[in-house]
């Protein structure tokens, strides 16, 4: 983050760190905090302690400085354009998106998606996908079938659901619950658990986060 300065101290570095893992080290977001504490003459501890409780608005905020021209728009407004499109032109795409902002970020399996959206035919399910990966929203590994987004994309896209949030939330948890075989975990069964592992941990923060018991979760 050159802007903010080329000296700090050791709780400087860790904040200047934690702030890097919380943009997922994109660089539009990481030079709009630039901008921002240097508008501002704040520290990285101060504006990471911004960043955890006022997300939405700093990412949307655009820069002060004399670097504006560079970066003539805020982080959030980049992805605003293609997710209108996609909403006009293929909802169902916009579905996909919103389940996976509630699904780990680098590892969804692919059949966590098509079984909670009940998608079994291939055509229809690269149909649904090829909108989101044109522009970039997501990316597709497909030897192994996963699916990847940037956590900023994930955030993006919680904001606008607003109070739908939950119900997306609660979907998720449910497609990921239903994933995992039932029943005693055999050995077969590992590679397919493994798959869904950092899911079901995402999961978890939902289910803590909403206070919901088993069953509801299911």
């Amino acid at each position: 983050m050159p802007r903010a300065g080329s000296t700090c101290d050791q709780a400087e570095y860790q904040a200047a760190q934690a702030l890097v893992t919380a943009l997922d080290g994109l660089p539009l977001a990481l030079d709009q905090a630039a901008a921002y504490i240097g508008a501002n003459l704040c520290t990285f501890q101060d504006y990471l302690t911004l960043y955890q409780h006022h997300a939405q608005a700093l990412l949307a905020e655009r820069g002060l400085t004399a670097f504006d021209a560079d970066h003539p728009l805020p982080v959030v407004a980049t992805w605003q354009p293609s997710l209108e499109k996609i909403a006009a032109s293929s909802p169902d795409t916009l579905d996909v998106l919103h389940l996976c902002a509630f699904l780990d970020a680098d590892q969804i399996p692919e059949s966590i998606s098509r079984h909670a959206l009940n998608t079994a035919d291939d055509f229809v399910w690269n149909a649904w996908l090829k909108p989101a990966l044109q522009y970039s929203l997501l990316h597709r590994i497909p030897q192994d079938k996963q699916l990847s987004l940037h956590r900023l994309v994930q955030q993006v896209l919680r904001w606008e659901l607003d109070t739908a949030q939950h119900d997306w939330a609660m979907q998720a948890v449910t497609a990921v619950a239903e994933a995992f075989p039932q029943g005693e975990i055999e050995f077969e069964h590992w590679a397919l658990c493994k798959s869904l592992l950092p899911c079901a941990v995402q999961c978890a923060q939902w289910v803590g986060r909403y206070a919901w018991s088993g069953h509801q979760a299911r």
